[in-house]
């Protein structure tokens, strides 16, 4: 899929400086979050290598969690007269597709657009001001390596935010495969912060394995509940790994990981090889485990939060980029 913006430049609201020549973009993040922090920042390396330190500059808001904070942020970047609002997450999203028709407004860990801005007769193209990338992970294939790895289990159970739409939409989709295939789904829902402790303490209680998101921390209070508790923790990568047939070619580091994951994929081809490109960038792993054959290659980038989790990987060729302070 492509994507064309038109950005007109220096701002136009009453809020704009007219002495910036350049571009103003305001990032609103739902919440304090990890994989939040690193779209963002990933976003804005993007825009600042493409349009240098003194063509892009940056207003950015964090919700902290709450709804109506983010159309609070929404509405002071409307008002600076920004070119373009990056809306990390579906709360942002909603409240910068309800607040401006006019400024090019991009979605990021946003799942399900249709789900999110209630779409009806969704095809993939919004048609207005707002467009996007999905983190939407293949939720069929994990379901079937769930039934691959652990097919004695029962229960399967399910934690999620009921009060975030595209939540309630990858739980429900999980739930009908795993049903499907005779497992039992136990539903642990949480409303917000305030009832998560309790909630994660069920859920750890009536589990044994935990499948952790590449999104949320080893540290998290979820996985210290399991560890503390001595049961299973494997991530999506940890998933993936454990019935991946092509050959893995890992890249990890600091910096660096997304550009020589796409130098070693672009070298792979022109010799004539199939690869997939997985892992922090292109196809999640579980994705790539039931697609990839033999003779193909598996291109792995992985972070360091995926590491935390992994240990069934056994790369033919393995690469460490750098290692700065963020990761000491």
């Amino acid at each position: 899929a492509a994507l064309t913006l038109s950005l007109a430049g220096c701002g136009s609201g009453e809020g704009a400086d007219d002495s910036f020549d350049g571009y103003t973009v305001g990032i609103c993040e739902q919440m304090e979050h990890v994989s939040l922090s690193e779209a963002t920042r990933g976003f804005k390396d993007a825009l600042v290598e493409a349009f240098g330190e003194d063509g892009v500059r940056f207003s950015e808001g964090n919700a902290l969690g709450e709804q109506n904070s983010c159309a609070t942020i929404i509405d002071g970047f409307i008002a600076e007269g920004v070119d373009l609002i990056l809306a990390n997450a579906t709360w942002p999203l909603q409240a910068a597709a309800s607040a401006t028709s006019e400024i090019p407004v991009l979605g990021t860990s946003v799942t399900d657009y249709a789900t999110a801005l209630d779409l009806g007769g969704f095809d993939g193209v919004i048609g207005t001001n707002v467009s996007g990338t999905s983190d939407l992970v293949p939720l069929e294939d994990q379901a079937a390596l769930i039934k691959e790895l652990f097919p004695e289990a029962g229960t399967v159970g399910l934690l999620y935010c009921s009060g975030e739409p595209n939540s309630v939409y990858q739980v429900e989709t999980v739930r009908a495969e795993l049903e499907g295939m005779g497992y039992a789904c136990e539903a642990f829902a949480f409303t917000d912060v305030n009832d998560l402790s309790g909630v994660t303490e069920r859920a750890c209680e009536e589990s044994d394995v935990l499948v952790l998101s590449p999104g949320v921390p080893i540290d998290g209070e979820l996985p210290l509940r399991f560890r503390r508790a001595g049961k299973r923790i494997v991530g999506e990568a940890e998933l993936g790994c454990l019935s991946l047939r092509a050959a893995p070619v890992a890249v990890t580091g600091t910096n660096g990981k997304t550009t020589t994951v796409a130098m070693l994929d672009e070298i792979f081809r022109a010799a004539g090889e199939k690869t997939f490109v997985c892992g922090n960038s292109g196809s999640p792993v579980t994705s790539v485990a039931e697609e990839a054959g033999f003779d193909d290659i598996a291109v792995m980038e992985v972070s360091s939060f995926q590491l935390e989790t992994l240990s069934s990987i056994r790369p033919h060729v393995a690469s460490v980029t750098n290692i700065a302070e963020d990761h000491l």
